[in-house]
């Protein structure tokens, strides 16, 4: 009797974490962005797009929160590259309240699982534009100043990532056609 319960149990558990891997990685699939996911059994009210849409948006959220704290270490390693310790302070000051931008946006996406509609949009739309004045008065106060190639290409690296990060999430929460910002590359 115990052995039949041990392997009702082994087997609830094997299912369970088959559906976690799963979904783990549908997420990373969808959010890879050239990979196409098709949702089914969506909960009434909620369409398919916006599943997907949802999991792009967790994904994008992550690695913006992932190449901030990469571009917050890269300027905290050349510190000595900063012209000065108030270029080098501000531009850390500018970068921590970037970074701090993720925490809540995570939360946001985490209370409206897999329904990304247009409040969803709208609301992840102000965190992005926070964090991309955030990141606009990084660069211009400081990590733009570095005059060393080498560790300029390090801040530029750091910087390009996390503005791909960005550009993913405008493309999901501001309307086709609106012209990219100056800081993501547009005019």
């Amino acid at each position: 009797m115990k052995s039949n319960q041990r392997d009702r149990r082994w087997i609830g558990e094997s299912i369970a974490f088959s559906i976690f891997v799963a979904t783990i990685a549908t997420a990373l699939l969808v959010t890879g962005g050239c990979h196409k996911v098709t949702v089914t059994g969506t909960p009434p009210g909620i369409v398919a797009p916006e599943v997907a849409a949802w999991y792009q948006a967790t994904g994008a959220v992550k690695v913006w929160s992932d190449a901030s704290l990469a571009l917050t270490q890269s300027a905290v390693n050349l510190k000595s590259e900063f012209p000065s310790s108030d270029s080098y302070q501000k531009t850390l000051e500018a970068l921590g309240k970037e970074n701090s931008i993720g925490l809540p946006a995570t939360h946001f996406l985490q209370t409206v699982p897999q329904n990304f509609n247009a409040t969803s949009q709208t609301a992840l739309g102000n965190y992005l534009d926070q964090g991309l004045a955030l990141l606009d008065q990084a660069t211009q106060v400081g990590a733009l100043q570095i005059k060393n190639a080498d560790a300029k290409a390090a801040v530029d690296a750091a910087t390009t990532s996390l503005r791909a990060a960005l550009k993913t999430i405008f493309a999901l929460v501001k309307p086709a056609g609106t012209p990219l910002p100056a800081s993501l590359g547009g005019n």
